[in-house]
């Protein structure tokens, strides 16, 4: 992870996530992980609802809802 920015909308209350870490083209398996396991973290550790996105530097995106 390269960093980490966390926003709460006004109009429901939910979190929205960006995480931008330093995967390669090849590592797609690895985005999807790092979605899920920030999904679980945040759900376990502040009992919220939201989405996160994480994005690599080749244009490759993996979402999870949490």
């Amino acid at each position: 992870m390269t960093s980490v920015s966390t926003r709460t909308t006004t109009a429901d209350a939910r979190s929205v996530a960006v995480v931008h870490v330093d995967y390669g083209v090849w590592e797609d398996a690895e985005l999807g992980r790092t979605a899920k396991a920030f999904a679980q973290w945040r759900r376990t550790a502040y009992g919220d609802h939201g989405h996160v996105d994480v994005l690599a530097p080749a244009k490759m995106t993996a979402e999870q809802d949490w």
